[in-house]
């Protein structure tokens, strides 16, 4: 069925037989009384409201009492995939978080009917997130940090709240999940991550020349403008303002997009630089491809060769390829090929002259820094785009340096 098809309104009919309106919800044909009258009309407009209000299903009646916990979510995940989405209609990453904290959920108590989970069920749950299991069709399961953890239970705890909102779920099962509390720094069997830190410019200058310029250039602009992996791997053309001598950029979708936040990324002389290379006639393309990066490889590695081209190698590309490089990179592309470089760097270099592994995000984080320094905490949390200084500061709390220097002074 296509998305066209699979989002398009049940329509009011006649029922020739029975000279009836009728509509057809989820494959139940709903009888509203005689065909254009008013109160048939009225029937249906309710109908369809409790249907799409319910994410697209008929409510049923006294699911409170006999729903299972797998039958929960197969009705719930529907409305996340249809509720988390960008403006370009795209589903965000909350929707693969709440399939990853739905999964050992319904591993464990698929069968239970809802009624029947409580925090002790929650809390056994829990504790497979933390100690790691083997799922028989995913294979095995990490053990995950504690941070990961509670925003899984979150997720958890936020399907059965929709459950009470659409009366599947009791609202005594949800008071009673939201007993338990998130885990505790040092009071849990979870391990614990380390705290993002600033990469220092120095590694990401010696990281440079080991990447294709396209990432290379991607690596230089994030760290001029100190925007978000995600706000950079989607910039066009058509959303950068570029009438001032600082252009600005709107992207299309961001992390507060969703509370009605608009978000501007302040572009410099040195970001600028990086953006005019990838401008093309066509201000809808997304400035950074995978598809035309491969085609830069492919076409500087033939201009390397050593040895002339036979005939037959001109192109030796698949002609039906399983998979294709993307229009654009995602969050996860963008970071692999910074990780899979250092990796390669260091493989063939002794340990004196390797890299140490550093990951896009610290790049805003090494920004932050940088900016607070220079230019004060409100510059920062102006260019990062936080609606908080809290925020900015958690981002620029880890200057050592500079309190190396002032105790040097006055310590």
């Amino acid at each position: 069925m296509s998305n066209a098809s699979s989002l398009r309104t049940p329509s009011y009919r006649r029922h020739k037989p029975t000279g009836q309106a009728v509509v057809t919800l989820n494959g139940k044909d709903h009888y509203l009384g005689r065909y254009g009258s008013a109160a048939s009309k009225s029937e249906y407009n309710r109908l369809i409201g409790e249907w799409l209000t319910s994410g697209r299903q008929f409510p049923i009646k006294g699911a409170t009492s006999d729903m299972t916990i797998a039958e929960l979510i197969a009705r719930h995940l529907p409305w996340v995939r249809g509720y988390y989405r960008r403006g370009d209609g795209t589903e965000t990453k909350e929707v693969n978080g709440f399939v990853r904290a739905l999964r050992p959920l319904n591993h464990l108590y698929g069968p239970t009917p809802v009624k029947d989970f409580g925090p002790i069920a929650l809390k056994t749950v829990r504790d497979l997130m933390i100690h790691g299991y083997d799922h028989p069709r995913y294979g095995p399961q990490p053990a995950l940090a504690r941070g990961v953890i509670n925003q899984r239970i979150k997720r958890i705890r936020r399907m059965f709240r929709w459950g009470v909102e659409h009366e599947l779920v009791s609202a005594t099962v949800l008071h009673a999940l939201q007993a338990v509390p998130g885990l505790k720094l040092g009071r849990s069997e979870a391990q614990e991550t380390e705290p993002v830190k600033p990469i220092s410019r120095d590694v990401v200058e010696d990281t440079l020349p080991l990447l294709r310029p396209m990432q290379a250039d991607m690596v230089r602009l994030q760290l001029e403008t100190g925007m978000r992996p995600g706000e950079l791997v989607v910039m066009r053309a058509c959303d950068i303002d570029m009438s001032g001598p600082v252009w600005l950029y709107r992207p299309p979708s961001h992390k507060t997009a969703h509370h009605g936040h608009e978000r501007i990324v302040p572009i410099g002389p040195k970001g600028q630089e990086v953006v005019t290379r990838y401008l093309t006639v066509n201000t809808q393309a997304f400035l950074f491809s995978p598809r035309q990066n491969m085609e830069e490889r492919r076409i500087a590695l033939r201009l390397h060769r050593k040895t002339p081209v036979q005939p037959s190698q001109h192109d030796r590309r698949k002609k039906r390829p399983k998979k294709r490089p993307g229009d654009s990179y995602t969050v996860d592309t963008y970071r692999r090929g910074i990780t899979e470089t250092i990796e390669r760097h260091n493989t063939e270099k002794p340990e004196s002259e390797q890299i140490p592994h550093w990951f896009p995000h610290q790049l805003r984080h090494l920004r932050a820094l940088e900016l607070k320094r220079e230019a004060g905490l409100d510059a920062a949390r102006a260019v990062l785009g936080h609606r908080s200084p809290v925020i900015t500061e958690h981002y620029a709390t880890l200057d050592v340096a500079k309190g190396i220097e002032v105790m040097s002074r006055i310590g």
